[in-house]
Protein backbone atom coordinates (compact mmCIF):
# COMPACT_ATOMS: atom_id res chain seq x y z
CA UNK A 1 0.00 0.00 0.00
CA UNK A 2 2.82 2.58 0.94
CA UNK A 3 4.04 2.86 -2.85
CA UNK A 4 0.90 3.10 -4.14
CA UNK A 5 -0.10 5.79 -1.65
CA UNK A 6 3.51 7.64 -2.07
CA UNK A 7 2.80 7.12 -5.94
CA UNK A 8 -0.88 8.73 -5.94
CA UNK A 9 -0.14 11.78 -3.71
CA UNK A 10 2.88 12.66 -5.93
CA UNK A 11 0.62 12.47 -8.86
CA UNK A 12 -1.62 14.97 -6.86
CA UNK A 13 0.69 17.45 -6.58
CA UNK A 14 2.41 17.00 -10.02
CA UNK A 15 -1.30 17.73 -11.49
CA UNK A 16 -1.46 20.59 -9.22
CA UNK A 17 1.75 22.28 -10.28
CA UNK A 18 0.96 21.80 -14.16
CA UNK A 19 -2.28 22.83 -14.11
CA UNK A 20 -3.07 25.99 -16.18
CA UNK A 21 -5.72 27.65 -13.51
CA UNK A 22 -8.14 30.83 -14.98
CA UNK A 23 -6.13 33.19 -13.20
CA UNK A 24 -2.92 32.37 -14.61
CA UNK A 25 -0.53 31.72 -11.66
CA UNK A 26 1.34 28.55 -10.78
CA UNK A 27 0.00 26.67 -7.58
CA UNK A 28 1.46 23.80 -5.88
CA UNK A 29 0.46 21.65 -2.60
CA UNK A 30 2.53 19.42 -0.22
CA UNK A 31 0.92 16.82 1.48
CA UNK A 32 1.36 14.74 4.49
CA UNK A 33 0.46 10.81 3.78
CA UNK A 34 0.06 8.36 7.14
CA UNK A 35 0.48 5.09 7.18
CA UNK A 36 -2.02 3.25 9.94
CA UNK A 37 -4.33 0.13 10.90
CA UNK A 38 -7.95 -0.33 11.71
CA UNK A 39 -7.25 -0.12 15.52
CA UNK A 40 -5.16 3.47 15.08
CA UNK A 41 -6.96 5.77 17.40
CA UNK A 42 -8.69 8.35 15.60
CA UNK A 43 -7.13 11.34 17.73
CA UNK A 44 -3.57 9.53 16.73
CA UNK A 45 -4.58 9.56 12.82
CA UNK A 46 -4.98 13.80 13.06
CA UNK A 47 -2.12 14.25 14.70
CA UNK A 48 0.07 12.52 12.73
CA UNK A 49 -1.13 13.63 9.44
CA UNK A 50 -1.04 17.58 11.05
CA UNK A 51 2.76 16.41 11.09
CA UNK A 52 3.15 14.98 8.09
CA UNK A 53 1.53 18.00 6.77
CA UNK A 54 3.79 20.92 7.95
CA UNK A 55 6.99 19.16 7.98
CA UNK A 56 6.32 18.28 3.93
CA UNK A 57 5.43 22.58 4.47
CA UNK A 58 8.85 22.80 6.12
CA UNK A 59 10.37 21.38 3.35
CA UNK A 60 9.35 23.06 0.32
CA UNK A 61 6.70 23.50 -2.47
CA UNK A 62 5.48 20.49 -4.03
CA UNK A 63 6.59 17.74 -1.05
CA UNK A 64 5.40 14.33 -0.09
CA UNK A 65 5.90 13.21 3.74
CA UNK A 66 5.20 9.54 4.76
CA UNK A 67 5.09 8.37 7.70
CA UNK A 68 4.00 5.17 9.03
CA UNK A 69 2.33 4.73 12.24
CA UNK A 70 0.57 1.33 12.06
CA UNK A 71 1.29 -0.84 15.12
CA UNK A 72 1.33 -4.92 13.96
Amino acid sequence: YQEGTLVAAQKICNAVAQHTFPHKQTLTCSLGVVMLNDTTPINQIFMHLDEALYEAKENGRNCVVYKNISVD
